[in-house]
């Protein structure tokens, strides 16, 4: 879980979920983010438990009176953030998101659907709209 407050590179979010004992490893996942089950970081990484009761610190002391969060993910149908926003509003769940944790974003997916955009294909000449292509 990486998460930043924007306008500071200081204030980063950034912890690793240690699975449950049995999880099921997705190879495509696995290639993209290069973690395993055998990775350090997720060898050395705390329970989900731990990991949001530090999330919900981080974010309450980072987050200014009056703010509202956009929670973005590039190619968001794919990572973490949706499995984020599963866990949050599964039935008994453990776990809240907080009320001002308002919208999601997909900047992808604003490029492709919004001919407006500027790094719409129809406007830009860039090789892919992979990432580090868009970034760059």
């Amino acid at each position: 879980m990486l998460l930043s407050s924007a306008g500071s590179e200081a204030l980063n979010f950034k912890r690793f979920v240690k699975p449950r004992e049995g999880a099921i490893w997705n190879d495509n996942v696995t290639s993209i983010h290069r973690l395993h089950q055998n990775h350090p970081s997720i060898i050395g990484a705390d329970g989900m438990d731990t990991v949001w009761e530090q999330f919900v610190w981080w974010y309450e002391n980072n987050m200014k009176s009056g703010e509202v969060a956009i929670l973005v993910a590039y190619n968001g149908k794919t990572c973490n953030l949706k499995w984020l926003w599963k866990l949050t509003q599964a039935p008994r769940s453990l776990y809240d998101l907080l009320a001002t944790m308002a919208y999601f974003m997909d900047p992808l997916k604003v490029i492709k659907q919004y001919v407006g955009c500027k790094v719409n294909p129809k406007h830009s000449k860039l090789d892919s709209l992979e990432l580090g292509v868009v970034w760059k």
